[in-house]
């Protein structure tokens, strides 16, 4: 007989059997008294569909191997006969629920229950002794498979004997070709080990530090050192050495289309699924390629090539330092990418971590854009510079630090920077610190990473906005409530500095930035009503989005202002030394007179 007939055969079988379960179980649905004698019968059945699927499983199998024809006539004989049995199982089965639906008597489908249970009984005896024998032919070929296991395994054994130095060269050759790969795989190890144990601190220092709003005690802050030296670089210009310096030259039109963005960002990766399709219209990623004059480093870096790096490396080592149209060289493409491993490769070779594109952007500012923080580590152990300077001058558009506070998400990323002393005042083009994004965004783990490494709280950017204006005017709660809360860190106060922080309420505030205003004891001081002399209720009611809620929670802000202070708060003044001495004002002396005076 054909195995594959046979096969089918079997599976029919094993199909009748769960479909007499099925029959079992709308059967136990219908007569509840009976579930529990049901459930031998169904056992019964079930068991013999699993030793069929056994069955079958071991014909197939063996369906290129040769069988005796002894062995599938004793099948053939056992499968007529479950299929028998089983046919008329499930015929007794369906008969007794036709019972159960059309009789509304229980004396009656019981009556009719025992009248079939001598029948049932017989058919389980029979199932159970087909099942006995196919077990016993299944038990039997198992041991004969064992057999021919064993004697294959001594034929192997026999042709494997001689070539157990070969295999111990082979062995000693792999061990010597992979120690590089273990060396970097200790060293990313290590670090990602570092970071995780850093952002499990950071986790439970912020579950801490932001309990229940703020009500936990501030941390104490931490000094910053010095700012790292900046390492030389083909970029920097040389204060007493005679040599050239190469000039970067400009960006051509065509480099900042679509089609060419579209590609820079595929490169990178980093993007969704739905991203990178919706992209791919735009791109033709073979001309862009082509046009960027990438060596076969870069591919193999971009995932274009599938050599190994480390082995082309060590080929070509002294072309680790290579950029492409673009001024990219394989660093920064591995650290934009975020491939750890490339990167910890391309720095074993010596590669330069502070070159920089034609857009004045190096490796640890594309690793800090695209939160890949191992990278920004194992870039900052080789040296790179936390604050790049072109030409001697400040980089216009920011530091690492202060893009990954503009752009990145994961806080480790800007843990580390911090960690290694960068410079965390530097802004970019418009003034903004890292503080001023992290206002502007909402983003209250950040701003109190940046509060405890004794970030300015009084910076001010080109357009004379601080931290505390730039969370009223974007009506960012969480990041005001955090800097109200710290307001006797400010040097001067800041209701009586410009910008007007009234004049911004009422120009911006929604409905919750101004009861949070209104609730800071520091705006209920006397010596605020020179500081009301504008018409701000005028200017909140010009705008397009006013409402009543909105102007009665003003007045409010402006009724707690115009209310003379409780005492208790100016001894708390005088005592704090928020009020100066050197003070423009006489805010000093009226709260002097007013304390001596109780």
């Amino acid at each position: 007989m054909d195995p594959l007939s046979f096969t089918a055969n079997v599976i029919a079988v094993a199909t009748l059997a769960a479909q007499t379960c099925n029959a079992f179980a709308k059967l136990r649905g219908l007569h509840k008294a009976i579930s529990g004698r049901l459930h031998a019968f169904n056992n019964e059945a079930v068991d013999i569909e699993l030793v069929l699927y056994q069955v079958a499983a071991v014909v197939r199998e063996r369906e290129w191997l040769p069988f005796r024809d002894c062995e599938l006539a004793d099948i053939k004989h056992l499968l007529e006969q479950t299929n028998t049995k089983l046919d008329e199982l499930r015929a007794i089965v369906n008969c007794l629920c036709d019972t159960c639906i059309n009789s509304k008597a229980s004396a009656f489908r019981g009556y009719r229950w025992h009248k079939e249970q001598e029948r049932l009984q017989g058919l389980q005896n029979g199932i159970n002794s087909v099942k006995c024998s196919l077990n016993i032919i299944l038990g039997a070929s198992h041991s004969r498979d064992m057999v021919r296991v064993r004697v294959d395994i001594e034929n192997i054994s026999a042709v494997t004997a001689n070539s157990s130095n070969q295999q111990t060269a082979l062995r000693d050759e792999l061990v010597q070709q992979s120690n590089p790969h273990q060396r970097v795989d200790q060293r990313l190890g290590r670090i990602v080990e570092l970071l995780e144990n850093q952002s499990n601190r950071f986790q439970d220092g912020r579950t801490t530090q932001l309990g229940p709003f703020y009500q936990a005690p501030l941390p104490n802050l931490r000094q910053r050192g010095p700012a790292l030296k900046p390492k030389k670089s083909s970029q920097d210009l040389p204060q007493s050495e005679g040599v050239s310096v190469r000039v970067l030259q400009p960006i051509s039109e065509n480099d900042d289309s679509p089609k060419n963005k579209a590609c820079d960002f595929l490169l990178q990766g980093a993007l969704s699924t739905e991203a990178a399709e919706l992209l791919s219209y735009l791109t033709k990623l073979d001309d862009f390629v082509e046009e960027q004059n990438f060596t076969k480093l870069h591919k193999i870096v971009l995932g274009l090539s599938l050599l190994d790096l480390e082995n082309e490396v060590q080929l070509c080592a002294d072309e680790v330092d290579t950029t492409d149209a673009l001024g990219r060289s394989l660093l920064i493409w591995a650290s934009a990418r975020g491939d750890e491993r490339s990167v910890a490769i391309l720095l074993s070779y010596n590669a330069d971590p502070n070159l920089v594109d034609l857009q004045n952007s190096g490796p640890l500012m594309y690793a800090a854009a695209q939160n890949h923080a191992v990278c920004v580590r194992l870039l900052l152990e080789a040296d790179a510079n936390p604050d790049p300077t072109i030409f001697g001058l400040k980089m216009q558009r920011g530091s690492p630090l202060n893009c990954a506070a503009r752009i990145a998400s994961d806080p480790l990323v800007l843990k580390t920077l911090l960690d290694f002393r960068v410079d965390i005042e530097s802004c970019g083009a418009e003034g903004r610190t890292s503080l001023l994004h992290a206002a502007r965004s909402d983003n209250i783990e950040l701003a109190v990473l940046l509060l405890e490494y004794d970030a300015n709280i009084n910076a001010m950017s080109t357009t004379a906005q601080t931290p505390l204006t730039t969370a009223i005017t974007h009506n960012n709660h969480n990041v005001l409530q955090l800097l109200l809360d710290r307001w006797r860190e400010y040097n001067t106060c800041p209701r009586l500095k410009d910008p007007n922080l009234l004049q911004i309420a009422a120009s911006y505030a929604d409905l919750k930035t101004i009861k949070i205003l209104t609730c800071v004891d520091h705006f209920a001081l006397s010596y605020d009503k020179a500081y009301t002399s504008d018409d701000f209720a005028s200017r909140l009611r010009d705008r397009p989005n006013v409402s009543e809620k909105l102007i009665d929670a003003f007045a409010d802000l402006l009724s707690v202002i115009y209310t003379c202070q409780q005492p208790k708060m100016k001894e708390e003044l005088v005592e704090t030394n928020l009020l100066r001495q050197d003070s423009d004002l006489d805010q000093f002396d009226d709260a002097k007179e007013y304390h001596d005076k109780d």
